[in-house]
């Protein structure tokens, strides 16, 4: 099975889609990148009995069941529950919990399109959501539904930290990721330059594959 997850400082095309006013050594880690940057979309070719092809209808209430779920069991297990990718989902979680980033209210659908197949990635929904942080900052996010087991499922299922999808077909530079919440987040380790040196990088290949 091709992996889910390829290093963002490899050629496979990357763009964070980070808004110049984001702060670069709080919007995401290197251990993110290395992680995140992964996330992409292959799998292996399905049988006949996993087709589906997945509609906007299956899009919407995927979102509005990952939403009802964290409202009712908060973060637990929210992997296991919500995604097909849950590796991919794991790395995105614990990287919106180091930045003590939670969901908020309820976000908007703003756009919808239809994904086609691209190379090993099959194809699905991705729905463009815009929303608030449990802290109030704005974020937007592009949430990806794809066909598992003949089923409409979110591939990573996290919607409130600005992740975009690979050659997305709502266009790039469209996301936008919210700062650190944490209130005493000492410096890392890793100075900034060297962080937005990577991002810089990352912005001529493309955008985050989920």
């Amino acid at each position: 099975m091709a992996s889910l997850i390829q290093a963002g400082v490899m050629p496979n095309p990357i763009n964070t889609s980070i808004e110049s006013h984001v702060n670069i050594k709080h919007a995401i880690s290197l251990a993110t990148i290395a992680s995140i940057f992964l996330v992409a979309g292959c799998s292996e070719s399905p049988s006949a009995k996993d087709v589906y092809v997945v509609t906007e209808k299956d899009a919407r209430e995927a979102l509005n069941e990952v939403i009802a779920g964290v409202e009712e069991r908060g973060l637990d297990r929210f992997c296991e529950r919500s995604a097909t990718g849950v590796d991919s989902c794991a790395s995105a979680l614990e990287d919106a919990r180091n930045r003590c980033l939670y969901p908020g209210p309820p976000p908007e659908i703003k756009r919808s399109a239809r994904v086609p197949p691209n190379g090993g990635r099959m194809d699905g929904w991705v729905l463009e959501v815009e929303g608030r942080t449990r802290d109030g900052q704005r974020y937007i996010s592009e949430f990806f539904v794809m066909s598992d087991n003949g089923k409409a499922r979110p591939h990573v299922a996290i919607y409130w930290t600005g992740l975009g999808l690979y050659q997305s077909p709502l266009g790039p530079n469209n996301t936008l990721l919210p700062k650190s919440a944490c209130a005493n987040q000492k410096g890392s380790t890793t100075s900034s330059w060297a962080i937005a040196t990577v991002l810089d990088r990352l912005k001529d290949y493309g955008r985050i594959a989920l």
